[in-house]
């Protein structure tokens, strides 16, 4: 078999047919031909080498092609795929998750609620892992059920988690903004026990990944659906007031925290006892028998609900043990049975757009909304947007990521600071070892310094003299614009002066930048100014006057011991220098 399939192996074929052509053509140079240089030899040789090579990489690029090209991608890459477009054309919308078992009127309450209206549903999408609805306000995502529920196989976990991991990749400060949970009285009341816990466990198991991701509470809003179902709804609110005066059914656990259970039973108890009120006035609106009766028992089949509804908050508070990861904040009830209001079909797009009612007219076809369900999201759970909790992990990443980024930076400025500190000692010790500061000379005042200071000021002062008489008669002799031979007497004088300055008081002044550059060599603060004041001294393109004055003045200052031996030498090496700039 294996020497089967190597005969049909097309490196096989082409590595052997090289080396075929090869032989044969060595052959015929080196015993036909008879060549004496061997380059037309190598040269053949080497084309067919480079021939098979580009064969032979021909043949890896197509190989590496098919295999991209048959690689079949995975249902999580599918699920990012999908997903990520929607995700980027909705901006910063906040993304509200909608969960609940099968057929608890979820798409029918986005609906029914004007959450998603006639006009957005260009923008719904539906595919094999989630169901998208988008509106001007906000993005409701309905996972499928095999997400949730586990219904086909173990890889449905895999698909959460990579559903989870692109919401918070695409927003990872705040991934979403709540969740809808959905539970139905049909469901709660017909299902057995068994039924209901497995349902409950999937959703808030789901739910609770959400929260360890992000290490923050999720906002959760439980909708009670299909009180319809109850018997004698339809009767109760056909005759009843409360449509009018109740907007909606909720009972609210905002500030419910660690009793929510508590909260949950008075509230509970208080809906029931406004039911009750309103059960008598609305039986006394009908004259049936029967629709009396199914009045006056909807309430009592109401209160029947209470266990049933407390077991699915008693599992959203179990699961806040150790880790507060689900906050519940309102349990709304909500029915699918058309009523209520009253809307002009022709004025519908219009009144679901502007979110504003429209007063009936006669007219023959009227639509109408589902009871306590209206605008429930854009007046309820919209204006909490904000109210999600941040993403810790990310922001744990964030401060982790910071510090690390810290400590770089000042590992990077205490190694840049030692190199640069020990580069500057370096240069300092070559520039002294070119200036031949010797590292043992005496750092002690030398008397003789204040000598040799008065000696170069006593050579100088003539020339310096002279130079000023010449200027001072210069000026007065063009003040009545005469004419005479001084001008160029002065600038003798002056080059004179320089030239002396330049043999008698700059060696001093430099011999004295020396001795200091010597006393301070380990302390850069102070060898630095010094060193840039000898510097200028050397290149006359550099100097700064107002700076080499001053340090000038210092160091002969802080050599001397007679501080009014230093002023005239000063003054006239300022001067001096000062002038040769300026021309």
């Amino acid at each position: 078999m294996f020497k089967h399939k190597l005969i049909r192996s097309p490196i096989f074929i082409s590595v052997s047919i090289a080396i075929v052509i090869a032989i044969i053509y060595t052959s015929v140079c080196l015993f036909w031909l008879d060549l004496q240089d061997h380059t037309l030899l190598w040269l053949g040789v080497g084309v067919i080498a480079a021939l098979l090579g580009l064969f032979l990489l021909s043949l890896w690029f197509k190989k590496k092609n098919n295999v991209k090209a048959q690689q079949l991608e995975t249902e999580e890459e599918a699920l990012s795929m999908v997903i990520r477009p929607l995700l980027s054309e909705a901006g910063k919308k906040p993304i509200y998750l909608i969960v609940g078992p099968k057929g608890s009127g979820r798409s029918q309450f986005l609906y029914s609620s004007s959450a998603i209206k006639p006009m957005d549903r260009t923008r719904t999408a539906k595919n094999d892992f989630f169901e998208w609805y988008e509106s001007d306000s906000a993005v409701f995502i309905k996972p499928d059920q095999r997400l949730t529920f586990q219904e086909i196989s173990s890889s449905d976990g895999a698909l959460w988690d990579r559903f989870v991991n692109e919401l918070i990749r695409h927003t990872p400060r705040k991934p979403l903004a709540g969740s809808l949970l959905f539970i139905d009285f049909e469901f709660l009341i017909v299902s057995e026990q068994e039924q209901k816990e497995y349902a409950l466990s999937a959703l808030l198991q789901r739910l609770h990944s959400i929260s360890e991701k992000t290490s923050a509470a999720l906002p959760i809003y439980l909708f009670m659906s299909k009180l319809d179902k109850l018997d004698g709804f339809k009767e109760y609110v056909q005759f009843s007031s409360l449509k009018t005066r109740v907007e909606f059914l909720t009972i609210p656990l905002k500030e419910a925290k660690g009793a929510i259970s508590d909260y949950y039973r008075d509230g509970f108890q208080n809906l029931v006892k406004v039911l009750e009120s309103n059960a008598l006035d609305s039986s006394a609106n009908s004259a049936d028998v029967d629709e009396k009766q199914a009045i006056l028992a909807f309430p009592k089949q109401f209160e029947l609900c209470q266990q049933e509804i407390g077991y699915v908050v008693e599992r959203l508070c179990e699961s806040n043990n150790g880790f507060y990861s689900l906050d519940v904040r309102e349990i709304f009830f909500c029915s699918s049975i058309q009523g209520g209001r009253k809307y002009n079909l022709l004025a519908k797009s219009c009144s679901n757009y502007f979110n504003l009612p429209i007063i009936a007219s006669e007219h023959t076809q009227l639509s109408e909304t589902p009871y306590f369900s209206r605008l429930l999201v854009d007046s309820q759970i919209l204006p909490e947007r904000d109210f999600a909790g941040e993403n810790k992990t990310y922001l744990r990443g964030i401060q982790r990521r910071s510090r690390l980024a810290f400590a770089f930076s000042l590992a990077l400025i205490v190694g840049g600071g030692y190199y640069f500190s020990t580069m500057l000692e370096k240069n300092l010790n070559v520039i002294g070892q070119l200036m031949g500061i010797n590292q043992g000379e005496s750092a002690i005042l030398d008397p003789s310094f204040d000598v040799m200071l008065k000696g170069a000021t006593h050579s100088v002062e003539p020339s310096y003299s002279a130079w000023l008489s010449g200027t001072q008669a210069l000026d007065e002799e063009l003040l009545p614009l005469n004419i005479s031979r001084l001008d160029q007497s002065t600038k003798i004088a002056y080059e004179a002066l320089l030239k002396q300055v330049e043999e008698n008081i700059i060696p001093v002044v430099e011999q004295g930048y020396r001795m200091q550059l010597t006393q301070h060599q380990n302390a850069f603060n102070k060898s630095l100014p010094l060193l840039k004041g000898y510097l200028m001294l050397q290149d006359p393109s550099k100097r700064d006057i107002q700076f080499l004055r001053h340090q000038t003045g210092q160091v002969l200052n802080t050599l001397s011991s007679q501080p009014q031996v230093v002023e005239d030498p000063c003054d006239i090496l300022m001067l001096t220098l000062e002038l040769s700039l300026l021309q």
